[in-house]
């Protein structure tokens, strides 16, 4: 069976880690420690609670960074995510806290692949920082389209040792050991997206994106259909003179009833209508005063921050003010508009502690307000490192500058050794990817970015992707096609002005391989290997890139890696190799001209999952690596003549998601994959490879490590992930 197989999995896994880590703690002379690089945040806060005991206790959920705590009311957070081992764990779609207890939390997780609904149920009985999983047999899409909707698991506040969760296909579970176990007591045909207890009558509500509600008057032993209309996304039970009340954002609205469940009516007076409605919140000290915002996306008319209030019980609502950017203090560097501010709020809260406290989340994280919200403090989102990132270059040409490329902003440089980050100049691409430096200016930088444009006609996004210049502070776009993706700019090290890009896309049109050599003003399109066999790279693009890789089931091309399958030689001038992830590496011997194939030996689709991730040169020796997902590293001595296995040196898999070659030193990044599941890893090697150590964190969670890159002056290392930001780590004396 698949749930007792998966349980099985996990508990393996688990066992390997705890070994990794225990060979690792063994070292003699040295530890390797890990420190959360400071990025200002910037992803997707789904969801937040406050500790029903401990006012200055919150706890956040993300689509792709798993669960937060903050433990200063909101001002600063850390990821708790110590007992994850599975690439969906870190994909939260709800989270609960105890009534009573304020140390026992759940959190439910879960992911889509190869068409197929995953899901568990963890909790941790320390506040967070420790988890364990109590069930694998639901299934949960924290990444997916109804992840910012309310919360699926609760609490019976009357009777605090049964829970009750909903999951995305259609099943309700309860507990009644406070979460050590689990049994199906209902299946239906929905998507559910939240669940509500009244603490009056007792009865318990489950609604539905299909616009069902059902309710259980038996504390969740059997459940009846009560109500059809409008999809749900969140309830809100108010008690007021011993009546409740169930408030309800929908697809067309806010909606109250009166008579537990049985009916609705709108409550839309002063709200503005055809949008959708997400958050809603009452203030626990005023039962007639409620919250809500309408889930505005990019182009809205609405107010930058559409929070509007009630203070008579939903009858009438108003806008509680119109913000400008003064208006939000303490913002990381990217927040340069006001109208980003309130894209897709996700939730709203009311401190039980001082009802003129307002915080709500969002794309970029959790803001609060002291004053009924009519200004915002940011607090630079400190601690919510969620961003999703794709590469990580340390600049040899200088001394502790390194920046990073990511999902959805443009390039963050650090000039502190990746300690703190700032997003660079330039207003054109939403979304970067591939970065080089110049041998020959220190000021000199090219990116690669990207931005999706509006579906036209055929329904279809279209990317425009770009090669962006900077010099002395200024920036412009040297390089621009549609349809396009940059995979890698690499620099000619051997010849100063010469660049190459590597354009995933159609071949007939924009894909292919382009050189410059006057940093960047012209650019010429060369050959691409087997171009006359070839439509589109990377091949099989729809299954590595949407499914294999990415982030997001449904997004191709999010955060699948970048700046990994295009080497240039630094010891043979003229001499570059290239990367396909199905069907080779070749090599050119005259600048890109005519190639060859030097594919041999390598393990190309010996398994569905077993592509090409990444191939970099050891500019000391002039050998060259090659990563794979599940067949590890390979090495070439003699310029792909013939290649050889070099970790593991058994028949183990070994996702290689990102390598780094610096001197004697290897550095291999790994993530764990539905496709080759095997556990996230950084292994590394200080004698050029014949021996790895592991020095992952296992208290990180899963990171699904997308880059990893060294300062050869100090051995710092710098990683970057998909959806936890960046880390450095430092090798610290015993």
């Amino acid at each position: 069976m698949w749930t007792s197989k998966n349980l099985m999995i996990g508990t393996f896994f688990s066992l390997l880690i705890f070994i990794a880590g225990s060979c690792t703690g063994r070292s003699k002379d040295s530890r390797f420690v890990w420190t959360q690089s400071d990025t200002g945040g910037g992803g997707y806060i789904i969801g937040f609670l406050q500790s029903p005991h401990q006012k200055d206790i919150f706890y956040a959920r993300c689509d792709v960074a798993g669960v937060f705590k903050s433990e200063d009311g909101g001002k600063s957070w850390k990821a708790v995510n110590n007992g994850m081992n599975r690439w969906y764990h870190h994909y939260v779609r709800s989270i609960g806290i105890h009534p009573l207890a304020d140390s026992i939390l759940f959190r439910c997780s879960g992911d889509l692949r190869n068409q197929t609904f995953f899901g568990s149920i963890h909790k941790s009985t320390d506040g967070g920082e420790h988890w364990k999983e109590v069930c694998s047999e639901v299934k949960y899409f924290g990444n997916g389209p109804t992840r910012q909707y309310g919360e699926v698991i609760l609490a019976d506040p009357h009777s605090p040792d049964i829970w009750i969760t909903a999951d995305y296909c259609g099943a309700i579970w309860k507990s009644s050991d406070c979460g050590e176990t689990w049994r199906e007591v209902q299946k239906e045909e929905e998507c559910f997206t939240c669940v509500a207890i009244d603490s009056l009558s007792g009865n318990y509500y489950a609604a539905s994106e299909q616009g069902h509600l059902y309710m259980s008057k038996d504390k969740g032993e059997s459940w009846q259909l009560c109500y059809k209309g409008a999809g749900f996304r969140d309830i809100v039970i108010v008690a007021k003179n011993k009546k409740s009340c169930l408030y309800a954002s929908t697809e067309k609205g806010i909606w109250k009833s009166d008579n537990l469940g049985k009916s609705f009516v709108p409550c839309m007076q002063g709200l503005p209508g055809d949008y959708k409605y997400v958050a809603l919140t009452v203030d626990p000290s005023d039962p007639d005063i409620l919250y809500c915002s309408p889930d505005a996306r990019p182009g809205h008319t609405l107010s930058p921050i559409p929070i509007y209030r009630s203070d008579n019980a939903g009858k009438s609502w108003s806008l509680i003010a119109t913000h400008t950017l003064e208006s939000i203090k303490e913002r990381p560097s990217y927040y340069t508009s006001v109208e980003k501010a309130g894209w897709a709020i996700s939730k709203i809260k009311v401190d039980w502690s001082d009802s003129n406290r307002i915080l709500f989340s969002n794309w970029y994280g959790v803001c609060e307000s002291t004053d009924n919200g009519l200004t915002y403090n940011a607090h630079y989102f400190k601690g919510l490192e969620t961003c999703c990132l794709e590469h990580v270059a340390f600049n040899p040409y200088s001394k502790n500058s390194v920046c990073f490329t990511l999902a959805d902003h443009r390039p963050m440089m650090s000039n502190n050794n990746g300690e703190r980050y700032k997003q660079i100049d330039g207003k054109k691409y939403s979304s970067s990817t591939a970065i080089a430096y110049s041998a020959a200016d220190n000021s000199f930088v090219l990116y690669g970015g990207y931005h999706r444009l509006k579906a036209g006609d055929t329904g279809e996004k279209a990317t425009v992707a770009g090669i962006v210049r900077i010099k002395d502070g200024q920036s412009e776009t040297v390089f621009e096609k549609q349809g396009a993706y940059i995979q890698a700019i690499k620099e000619d090290v051997l010849c100063p002005g010469t660049y190459y890009a590597y354009i995933d896309g159609c071949l007939a049109k924009s894909g292919g391989i382009y050189k410059t050599t006057d940093f960047g003003d012209h650019w010429e399109k060369m050959t691409f290997p087997l171009e006359e066999q070839l439509k589109d790279v990377p091949v099989n693009k729809n299954f590595i890139d949407n499914e294999l890789l990415n982030i997001v089931v449904g997004q191709v091309k999010n955060v699948c890696g970048c700046n990994n399958l295009l080497e240039v030689d630094a010891l043979r001038s003229g001499t570059l190799y290239v990367g396909e992830r199905s069907t080779g590496i070749f090599k050119s011997q005259d600048s890109g001209k005519k190639w060859m194939d030097i594919t041999a030996d390598l393990p190309f689709l010996k398994d569905t999952a077993s592509v090409l991730t990444v191939i970099k040169q050891d500019k000391k020796r002039g050998w060259l690596y090659a990563g794979f997902i599940r067949e590890g590293l390979w090495c070439s001595k003699n310029e792909g003549a013939h290649w050889e296995k070099v970790f593991p040196r058994n028949e183990d898999l070994c996702n290689v998601s990102s390598l780094c070659i610096e001197g004697d030193h290897i550095i291999i990044g790994g993530e764990n994959l539905y496709w080759s599941d095997v556990p996230s890893a950084v292994w590394y090697s200080d004698d050029c490879g014949n021996n790895f150590r592991q020095i992952y964190d296992n208290k990180l969670g899963s990171l699904r490590i997308k880059g990893v890159d060294m300062n050869p002056s100090n051995g710092r290392i710098y990683v970057v992930t998909s959806g936890n930001g960046a880390f450095y780590i430092d090798k610290v004396k015993n």
